[in-house]
């Protein structure tokens, strides 16, 4: 939220997730945001916005979640894929006929790029952060290395959806 803001101030950017502290980031960041806890609040989002946005960013790496980035993506809009997928993909014909008709542009993106000498995402990021962007706002929790355990199985049990560990991105302090 925080690059795509410092780029184009003026474009409005919807952030859906079933976390609301990572909502809550999103929306002190600039971003509005959209609660989608329950497959039924999923399913009306998807409804309520389908056909509207011109660009989608896909990024929890769920497969159905693909193909709804699909559903949301306005005609001539671009689908930006980058969650890491976890299981496989299979598009319907209904849902590839729609990538024709709307004549959408579907990317894919890998992590980052690095070229040593040459212009990359990592100095992309950098002169980023000279120019204002604060990674460090993303960090909810601050831990010793001897916590690690304990706090990967915490996100662990939570990605689960068995226990609730509330987290955005935690850093590994060296004290």
């Amino acid at each position: 939220v925080q690059m795509i803001k410092k780029s184009f101030p003026a474009i409005e950017v919807v952030v859906v997730d079933r976390n609301v502290d990572k909502l809550t980031y999103a929306s002190d960041l600039g971003a509005k945001v959209a609660l989608v806890d329950t497959t039924t609040e999923w399913k009306n989002f998807i409804e309520q916005h389908k056909d509207h946005f011109h660009f989608v960013l896909e990024n929890t790496g769920s497969a159905s979640r693909f193909s709804d980035s699909i559903s949301v993506a306005a005609s001539g809009g671009t689908v930006l894929w980058m969650g890491n997928i976890i299981n496989d993909l299979c598009l319907s014909k209904n849902v590839v006929s729609s990538v024709l008709r709307k004549e959408l542009s579907i990317l894919g993106t890998w992590n980052s790029h690095y070229k040593a000498l040459e212009a990359d995402d990592w100095s992309d990021v950098l002169q980023f952060m000279s120019d204002g962007f604060q990674p460090s706002k993303l960090v909810s929790h601050r831990i010793a290395l001897e916590k690690l355990p304990e706090t990967l199985s915490k996100m662990y049990l939570h990605k689960c959806r068995e226990t609730v560990f509330s987290y955005v991105k935690v850093v590994i302090e060296n004290e």
